[in-house]
């Protein structure tokens, strides 16, 4: 006979290795891609053990990553995760930290990042107030990156957020 709590333990220790993986790849593809700067090395998955008010990739200068992958995928909800965690998490040096999610769905190759169009008028460097600045927008993972070169936020170094 099949024991289904066995079965469910299995199914979870599955599905954390695949979040796993995929935080990897992301912080591979973040070094590759940021590799001239001078905190690229520094990237890396955060300690999700004891501190879960931690961004899921660690030191990308000004951003706090909220990852997530799976059949169906909630940026919106993750979003708002993130942002509470930035707000939990906050500690000196971290002011100006923005929130955004890279996901990406089952079976499907494409990375996308969400976030609140305010952090896009932040990367694109527009000043002011726009209306509906807290909705959410999503773009590729690769305009994404090409925004966040250009935004002059890689030129801060690296907030360490993971001490207390």
């Amino acid at each position: 006979m099949v024991d289904p709590l066995n079965v469910a333990s299995k199914r979870g220790a599955r599905s954390r290795t695949y979040g796993h993986d995929f935080e990897r790849l992301i912080v591979r593809m973040l070094k590759k891609r940021f590799a001239h700067y001078p905190w690229a090395e520094q990237l890396r998955r955060s300690d999700q053990t004891h501190h879960a008010h931690l961004p899921d990739v660690a030191g990308l200068p000004g951003i706090w990553p909220e990852l997530q992958t799976g059949q169906s995928c909630t940026p919106e909800v993750k979003l708002e995760q993130a942002e509470n965690d930035i707000n939990c998490a906050w500690r000196e040096g971290s002011e100006g930290v923005s929130a955004v999610v890279i996901y990406r769905r089952k079976r499907s190759r494409d990375v996308r990042v969400a976030m609140r169009i305010s952090v896009l008028l932040k990367l694109l460097r527009i000043n002011g107030i726009v209306p509906g600045a807290l909705c959410m927008i999503e773009m590729s993972f690769t305009d994404f990156c090409e925004m966040y070169a250009r935004s002059g936020m890689p030129d801060r170094g690296c907030v360490d957020t993971e001490t207390s």
